[in-house]
């Protein structure tokens, strides 16, 4: 019996039985691209593919191990490389707030210390009015 005939015989759909062609069982089986119809077959055939059966589920239980395995992988790596991008930023905030800090401390200290050396006369704000001056504006002179 050729393998067209079987699936025939199995009531298989007639896009699969198309495909098949003159294929063997093996060359079939090789080169299906069709993971469901591979499925469906074993289902099918179980009294005599119950070992095929047992490898699909084997193959996708190692599938999935691995899957898992290389997720906790990617998902720690991602993990260290977000703590130390978070932490490396941290630090040069600190850096430059410290350094920020310090810069406005001394340019304030300096200020002071010029305000209290010099007085409030040689500072930008200097009175243009008074008895050198005359009166401000609208006020009268008196006599």
């Amino acid at each position: 019996m050729k393998f067209k005939d079987f699936l025939i015989s199995i009531n298989s759909c007639r896009e699969a039985r198309d495909w098949v062609g003159d294929m063997d069982p093996e060359t079939a089986w090789e080169t299906s691209l069709r993971g469901d119809w591979m499925e469906w077959i074993i289902i099918e055939c179980q009294p005599e593919v119950i070992a095929a059966r047992a490898a699909l589920n084997t193959a996708y239980a190692t599938a999935s191990a691995a899957l898992n395995t290389a997720l906790d992988t990617a998902r720690a790596a991602y993990a260290t490389a977000l703590n130390t991008a978070l932490d490396t930023a941290r630090a040069a905030y600190a850096t430059a707030l410290d350094t920020a800090r310090a810069t406005a401390l001394a340019a304030y200290a300096t200020a002071l210390d010029t305000a209290l050396r010099h007085g409030p006369q040689h500072g930008p704000h200097r009175p243009r009015h008074g008895p050198r001056h005359g009166p401000r504006h609208g006020q009268r002179r008196l006599r």
